[in-house]
């Protein structure tokens, strides 16, 4: 107890030296099983718990929350990932408040935040593999986010979570949600998973493994622009929670914090180049991206990455590398001054066979022509103002974000009623800390946890803060409106 009173002292002391609120991009509360089947039930029918037993979802996921029964040589035959065994944290006060909205409520003021986007838990209803199930999951979720959270909104914005295996169906729940739930933030998965049609008659066999990632953007199955079309219309950002932990370099059988480092990271990143090289951040300029508990030093890696790709992968940077510029003649005199009769005849050959593969390659060979991109800064401005990053309290790499040259918008993204967070006092001290070991100026610290969440939400919809405990000073953050 003795620890809590120093953080409570602490978050006093930086409460009072700042002149900002505190709000939190990415809190979750934990949904009670029992509360969401009931929302289901009316959904479904009486039926809805029998069919959410036999889902598909719980054997190709199977790394969700518990270990599945299985002996170590059965793990390591079937290669069934280490799941996260966890559920909130052990102490009493933080357990309750992650279920209990009033307890959260309550717990915030304590915590030193004005304000929290509330995020739910049940993430992996996205990916239920059966098509009314998944929807009708997800419905339940946000039906009961919803009602849970109604009489607290001061301080808690739910976010509502959306399927997005077809566009019309993250059309349908993004309406329902803000149209009819009354709801103002929204979620996707970074990806959803597509049956590689080669592989298709195993999948029942061999689930995700014949997969691939759709992310929405580059070589999606579905043209998504009629989702993205209708957020913009409706003012909501596009916040994407999604991870990767299961696929590829995050398989490990025994180890979960291997497959939990830099997991959501790498989803992050996926999403992002995809939407950039893809043409959405191109064709909707006034939609914001956010990508969720990956942190903001890939962003900065990849804005680079982009950059320097474009430089040779782009146009004009293609004719430097093209094998049909090469001046034959000029490397066949050079050739002639080689004397090892080896090294000539094989370079030699490899001359004139460079270009074969060519007819092989697809009509469009610049990876950028969908962005649209001409210049360096071009792809600054398709990815810098249109991606926000959240980053779990003292991430170092929020700050080296935040400054120039790439000034990209991180967010403290606290993660609180989650199990990296095993007490909820220590967040906005561990953000505090970034200013004490100067890291980070006060002026940064004021825009990595207020104004950028502000701008991510405001710029979108300038009436989002309205009627919450920050409205006066989110207002004095956006732009005047009309």
């Amino acid at each position: 107890m003795a620890d809590d009173h120093n953080y409570e002292r602490t978050i006093s002391r930086i409460k009072g030296a700042i002149d900002h609120p505190i709000v939190d991009a990415d809190a979750h509360l934990v949904e009670p099983f029992p509360l969401i089947l009931e929302e289901l039930r009316e959904i479904l029918g009486p039926n809805a718990e029998a069919d959410f037993g036999r889902s598909r979802y719980h054997t190709l996921y199977s790394s969700t929350t518990a270990w599945p029964p299985m002996t170590d040589d059965q793990r390591r035959r079937e290669w069934a990932v280490a799941p996260v065994w966890w559920g909130t944290p052990v102490n009493a006060t933080d357990r309750t408040a992650a279920y209990v909205p009033q307890a959260f409520h309550s717990r915030l003021e304590q915590l030193g935040i004005d304000h929290a986007l509330v995020y739910p838990s049940w993430l992996g209803m996205t990916r239920i593999p059966e098509a009314e199930l998944r929807t009708a999951s997800c419905r339940a979720v946000n039906r009961y986010l919803a009602r849970a959270t109604s009489e607290y909104r001061d301080r808690m914005t739910p976010v509502a979570m959306l399927p997005t295996s077809t566009p019309q169906e993250a059309i349908d729940e993004l309406d329902y949600a803000v149209n009819v739930l009354g709801m103002k933030a929204i979620m996707i998965d970074s990806s959803v998973d597509r049956v590689i049609p080669k592989w298709a008659h195993l999948y029942d066999e061999l689930g995700t493994r014949v997969c691939r990632w759709d992310t929405y953007g580059i070589d999606s199955e579905y043209d998504y622009d009629p989702f993205w079309a209708r957020c913009a219309s409706l003012g909501v950002a596009v916040t994407a929670h999604g991870g990767s932990r299961g696929t590829t370099l995050f398989q490990s059988v025994s180890n979960f914090t291997y497959n939990h480092i830099e997991h959501f990271a790498a989803a992050g990143h996926a999403l992002a180049r995809s939407l950039v090289l893809g043409g959405v951040t191109r064709r909707f300029p006034d939609l914001n991206f956010a990508c969720l508990e990956g942190g903001a030093a890939w962003g900065v890696v990849l804005l680079h990455s982009l950059i320097e790709h474009w430089e040779v992968r782009g146009l004009p940077g293609l004719a430097r590398v093209d094998p049909h510029n090469i001046d034959a003649d000029a490397v066949i005199a050079q050739l002639e001054k080689v004397r090892d009769p080896v090294w000539k005849e094989s370079a030699l050959l490899s001359l004139l066979t460079e270009g074969e593969g060519d007819r092989l390659a697809p009509a469009q060979v610049d990876d950028f022509a969908a962005c649209g991109a001409h210049s360096p800064n071009d792809i600054k401005e398709l990815f810098a103002p249109r991606f926000w990053f959240g980053c779990e309290a003292d991430d170092p790499g929020a700050a080296w974000a935040l400054k120039p040259p790439h000034r990209l918008s991180a967010m403290f993204g606290s993660d609180i009623g989650h199990f990296d967070v095993p007490d909820m006092l220590s967040v906005l001290p561990a953000a505090w800390s970034l200013v004490e070991k100067n890291l980070m100026t006060e002026q940064e610290f004021g825009d990595y946890c207020f104004k950028n969440v502000v701008r991510l939400h405001g710029t979108m919809n300038p009436a989002f803060f309205d009627g919450t405990s920050v409205e006066g000073a989110a207002r004095r953050v956006l732009p005047a409106t009309k």
